[in-house]
């Protein structure tokens, strides 16, 4: 459990509407499910789903319940405008958002500084008297684990070394940035677990970004297909201390998540 009052969903905060975290007691005269929910299917391109990232493929994605109310109000009732405005923000887009609890009571819980990746399964009212008091949500994760917040490497030509601490056995795959600052070929390695990428013929001020599991390998020279320079391998990063070397006249830009095995 977690003493969070609030959450950050689609980076609108549950509190700025007006509710906060609590629980029913099951007291209640009726659980009314809302229609606002559209049916998802989950399949993903491959390489583009986190789940596949991390490489958990033996665990289920994480899935979740959270109920809210109006607590501290002189009416604790919730008004029609005012589920359509949550219902809205819910359920807005079928794609997976951004997710992460706030307002915490203690210092130390666990989830603080966790993100997951969720989308809405299920909304309900929760109803006393004919009244709506609040809401009970589902929520269902595109994979087994939570992350921290991104974290971001600078790398200039030589050898230098960047720590991670992830919970999982898999290599990440950062998101990589790279600016040519001379015409050339650039190599980036990492001597700790053998991986490494090779662009080729780049010219001087072009930008490549690298995602394995978003947009792939763009080039910021129209003319330029960059697949047919790239070697086809994936620069990746382990758990613990890895030894990056980059060769030729460019710098790079490294932005990864740490994965963490935290349930709500």
């Amino acid at each position: 459990m977690t003493s969070a009052r609030s959450f950050l969903f689609d980076g609108t905060s549950l509190k700025s509407l007006g509710f906060s975290l609590c629980s029913f007691d099951g007291g209640g005269e009726d659980r009314l499910p809302l229609f606002y929910v559209p049916a998802y299917t989950t399949e993903r391109p491959a390489g583009h789903h986190r789940w596949h990232v991390t490489g958990s493929h033996y665990e289920d994605p994480l899935s979740f319940t959270l109920s809210f109310a109006r607590l501290c109000q002189e009416d604790p009732t919730v008004s029609v405008s005012q589920e359509r405005a949550l219902a809205r923000w819910l359920t807005a887009s079928p794609d997976y958002r951004e997710f992460s609890f706030e307002d915490f009571d203690s210092g130390t819980d666990p989830l603080a500084g966790i993100t997951y990746f969720v989308h809405v399964t299920s909304l309900e009212k929760e109803m006393l008297g004919g009244r709506c008091l609040g809401f009970t949500a589902g929520f269902a994760a595109d994979s087994p684990f939570g992350y921290t917040a991104p974290v971001t490497k600078a790398l200039s030509p030589g050898t230098a070394s960047i720590s991670v601490t992830s919970d999982l056995p898999q290599p990440l795959y950062p998101a990589l940035s790279i600016t040519a600052s001379a015409a050339g070929d650039v190599y980036l390695k990492n001597s700790s677990n053998g991986s490494f990428s090779r662009l080729d013929n780049l010219s001087a001020g072009e930008v490549v970004t690298m995602d394995k599991t978003g947009a792939g390998l763009l080039s910021s020279r129209p003319d330029h297909n960059i697949l047919d320079d790239f070697d086809k391998n994936w620069f990746s990063l382990s758990d613990g201390t890895n030894s990056i070397t980059l060769e030729g006249s460019a710098s790079v830009t490294l932005t990864y998540r740490e994965p963490r095995k935290v349930g709500v």
